[in-house]
């Protein structure tokens, strides 16, 4: 087909903004985990643009929107991206599709960076790369192709304008199974109280502003054209974050007795995640009724959660798993009516004509794919790090004549160490040593630590047979 520039304008800018989502989730993750986590918290997400990107031009692309092979596409259609170019439009689009291929990967890119938050403090680094590429291909790439690549669920009827199932439910429902692979956070009791604490407020705030400005090119950017439906798309996403920022503002007031920023920002995240299945859909009444649902029932489903035992650390699954999953299943029902299935004789009220409409039926089918989608992704991630063990209960580090053994330490380097004796919490000394890993010389910063107890270290001669205590400090 044709290519219409103004579409290739406009998508080129929604192709930056998604781009810049990522960073925008390195900074509002960072800043809710502790101080001692936000560097290895911000690397997970920075380095998800390098390792989504290669397996997007490998395969990625080819399994999502390639000819299907039984139930994925076939890897062999743009292999490499070959067979597209910048001058002609794939069937259907009025852009490049090599500037599709581009978009598309942005979404690939932030997927299996949300799931970070959940497991903050328990993954490996290398495991977490090697599991991201196989996640990537065995559970994005399948229900990308099954709902936007003209897989089994599109020829169902089964809509998801930006992401709802793709995106927010099956990053949502995995991060919710690697919680059963890797436990909960080894905490002490001191650290009882102010584990859960932000380390960082405004990094939160900056995160919640780069990720609420992205999001108009992740919403509204799917229609794929400066259309009406892209209108639509980047309003609702507005109203939708809006009453559900205020609206769980209202209810931290309530719970809690006071309000907070963070909730804030959390709200207003949990009512674009919401809203982006039916962003494209939708009148903006039910981008109204949507951000009043994401805010009542996400923040029930993160008080759940807790009740429950689960460590997800940041609520990826309560905001992002369950707003994905409230806003595919209510599309049903808030969708344009009957009367914007044809076309040619839909008013001009209609959002999206020929597409979704409300009935019992899209109900149905949409509930169905939630639901397949979360047992889906569970499953399959679970299978994924069962088959690769990802966190270490005993690592033992030598250096010299320095040993030190610590129960229950999942990151492999850096730690914190300290002797009480020598420095006090005020002072909090920052001295430098280097510690080997794979052949590797890499920097570890000592700090007070409060976990798990090492004796007998050799670090420097003012720790020489000092009892200390040991963190994990994922600065690494």
């Amino acid at each position: 087909m044709a290519v219409e520039l103004t579409s290739t304008a406009f998508m080129m800018v929604c192709m930056a903004l998604v781009q810049l989502m990522t960073p925008g989730l390195a900074f509002f993750y960072g800043g809710l985990v502790k101080d001692t986590s936000v560097l290895t918290m911000m690397m997970q997400s920075f380095v998800s643009m390098g390792v989504a990107s290669i397996v997007w031009f490998l395969v990625g692309f080819s399994l999502c929107f390639g000819e299907t092979m039984y139930f994925v596409g076939d890897p062999r259609t743009y292999l490499g991206l070959r067979g597209l170019n910048t001058n002609e439009a794939l069937p259907d689009q009025t852009i490049p599709g090599l500037l599709f291929a581009g978009y598309q990967g942005m979404f690939a890119v932030i997927t299996p960076a949300l799931m970070t938050g959940a497991f903050a403090d328990r993954f490996r680094f290398k495991p977490y790369l090697i599991f991201i590429a196989v996640w990537l291909v065995l559970v994005y790439a399948p229900w990308c192709h099954w709902v936007w690549g003209g897989g089994w669920l599109a020829q169902w009827g089964v809509w998801d304008f930006a992401g709802g199932i793709v995106v927010h439910v099956t990053a949502g429902f995995s991060a919710l199974a690697s919680l059963i692979v890797v436990g909960k956070r080894e905490v002490s009791e001191e650290e009882a109280e102010d584990h859960d604490r932000p380390h960082n407020v405004p990094f939160v705030a900056l995160g919640t502003a780069l990720l609420w400005f992205g999001w108009f090119g992740f919403n509204a950017g799917s229609a794929l054209a400066t259309s009406g439906t892209a209108v639509g798309a980047a309003v609702n996403s507005e109203i939708a974050a809006s009453v559900a920022l205020f609206l769980w503002l209202i209810i931290d007031w309530i719970h809690r007795g006071r309000p907070g920023l963070v909730g804030l920002c959390v709200g207003s995240i949990a009512g674009l995640a919401t809203v982006t299945p039916a962003a494209g859909f939708i009148q903006p009444w039910g981008a109204f009724i949507l951000g009043c649902a994401a805010a009542t029932l996400c923040y029930a489903c993160c008080e759940l959660r807790k009740k429950l035992g689960f460590d997800d650390a940041l609520d990826v699954w309560g905001v992002h798993g369950m707003g994905g999953f409230i806003g595919t299943v209510l599309l049903g029902v808030l969708a344009d009516p009957e009367e914007c299935a044809d076309v040619e004789l839909a008013p001009p009220s209609c959002v999206n004509p020929g597409t979704a409409t409300a009935s019992m039926e899209q109900l149905g089918k949409q509930t169905c794919a939630a639901l397949l989608a979360a047992v889906y992704s569970v499953l399959v991630t679970l299978v994924i790090l069962k088959a690769r063990v990802v966190t270490s209960k005993s690592i033992t580090y030598a250096w010299g004549s320095f040993a030190a053994s610590c129960a229950n330490f999942s990151y492999p380097l850096p730690f914190a160490c300290v002797s009480p004796r020598v420095h006090s919490p005020d002072q909090r000394d920052q001295m430098q040593v280097f510690l080997p890993l794979h052949g590797m010389v890499m920097p570890t910063t000592l700090s007070l630590g409060l976990m798990s107890s090492c004796k007998s270290l050799y670090l420097y001669q003012t720790l020489l047979n000092k009892t200390c205590t040991c963190s994990r400090s994922p600065l690494w």
